[in-house]
């Protein structure tokens, strides 16, 4: 694949992600938590830019998402955030379960490290050009409450997605 091919792709997943956001409330589940206070970050020590990642952002290049026990290999937006609670609605429209490989993720600027063996468990939407990246959440721990309602869920990694030291 050429730049100008990466590009083009790039290009339309943004237009999808741009034109996925006008849908009506009745297109898109009302499960997406689009308010500013679940905007957190997520980071990963092999990403080739250290930088934290944001919703609304596409996932470095070498992010590591295991889908099906294989690993993601298309261009990825992290578009929003899916209740753990209401995960069929969203399997049932096309989305499929995966783990995101990262080292922890930062909520109300708090880091919270994510243990060896483990991800945060997402589902993903796969497009020709890409595909759309959803943060599962559950319901925080009374402890967690005092930082955010709701937090990343975490999945185990299969065993040979398990990073080594």
């Amino acid at each position: 694949m050429t730049l100008l091919e990466l590009l083009q792709d790039i290009d339309a997943l943004v237009r999808e992600f741009i034109q996925t956001r006008g849908q009506t409330r009745e297109e898109i589940p009302a499960e997406v938590s689009r308010g500013k206070n679940m905007c957190g970050s997520i980071r990963a020590s092999q990403w080739a830019d250290k930088s934290p990642v944001v919703v609304g952002s596409a996932l470095p290049e070498n992010a590591e998402i295991v889908l099906d026990g294989k690993a993601l290999s298309k261009p990825t937006i992290w578009q929003g955030f899916s209740k753990s609670e209401v995960l069929d609605k969203w399997k049932n429209g096309g989305w499929k379960e995966a783990v995101l490989k990262v080292d922890g993720f930062n909520e109300q600027g708090y880091d919270f490290p994510v243990p060896e063996g483990k991800g945060i468990r997402v589902v993903v939407l796969e497009r020709p050009a890409g595909s759309f990246l959803n943060i599962v959440t559950r319901a925080s721990t009374q402890e967690e409450t005092k930082i955010h309602p709701r937090m990343p869920e975490l999945a185990d990694l299969p065993i040979d997605e398990t990073p080594s030291k």
